[in-house]
């Protein structure tokens, strides 16, 4: 099922490229699945082989690769939700070794977890969250974990561009702008929705509480400091105070 999904994600670009976005591709992935050579010998020899190693060395990351706006548009407030939760996740060991060098990674429950009930009803309007996420491509990508008998909501993951997430945290001060932005259309479209919105309120409050642990751990510190202070100077004026009778 996850290389049905992968499949979904190139079919996309390939018909994205050769100018044809409306081209229905679920039925082509589920019968090309296994096939995807002979379909792709196929592809070349009807639109040409340039364009077909094109999309299948076409590298990752929204910062070399075009946006399905479309798409994007379409599914925004669920992908902001995403983008969102990665931003502000702390990752289990599990996502962890699923993340890559250009995609941080997230449990399907995790998100699911996370979504509203707009987004909910949503996901399951289009098609759930394989297909959503993998529309979205190559900001958000759906994969499964290498070697898992069974597919479920904590074996599938959702990866999320690096640079988008960074861009997310930046907002709220949490990062640094990352090196490479996303497309200002790209970035406009999520930034009107109100999960971005929700993610800014959560993502400042989580920095205020923060800055104001922060605070109270550095004044409980320079406290237990100042009182170090005063028991050394207390000693020292107890050690002067003796020494008189001492020497006696």
């Amino acid at each position: 099922m996850a290389k049905t999904c992968e499949l979904r994600v190139l079919l996309r670009r390939f018909y994205d490229l050769v100018n044809q976005p409306d081209k229905d591709v679920e039925e082509l992935a589920s019968e090309w699945a296994g096939r995807e050579g002979e379909l792709w010998e196929a592809m070349g020899r009807k639109y040409g082989a340039a364009k077909v190693r094109q999309v299948l060395t076409a590298p990752s990351g929204f910062s070399k690769a075009p946006f399905p706006t479309a798409a994007l548009a379409l599914h925004a407030e669920v992908i902001a939700e995403i983008v969102g939760t990665s931003a502000l996740d702390e990752r289990d060991d599990k996502a962890r070794r699923m993340s890559t060098r250009s995609h941080l990674a997230l449990t399907a429950l995790r998100v699911l977890q996370n979504v509203g009930a707009t987004a909910k009803t949503h996901l399951q309007t289009h098609g759930g969250l394989c297909a959503v996420v993998d529309a979205c491509s190559p900001l958000t990508t759906v994969v499964a974990e290498p070697g898992a008998t069974e597919r479920s909501t904590s074996t599938v993951f959702v990866r999320v561009d690096k640079n988008f997430a960074n861009f997310a945290r930046s907002h709220v001060g949490m990062a640094a702008p990352p090196a490479h932005v996303p497309p200002r259309d790209v970035a406009e479209i999520l930034r009107r929705t109100k999960a971005w919105r929700a993610f800014v309120v959560k993502g400042s409050d989580a920095m205020d509480r923060a800055a104001r642990d922060e605070e109270t751990t550095l004044r409980a510190f320079l406290e237990e400091e100042n009182g170090k202070r005063g028991k050394k100077k207390n000693l020292a004026r107890a050690l002067l105070e003796r020494r008189p009778s001492e020497s006696a």
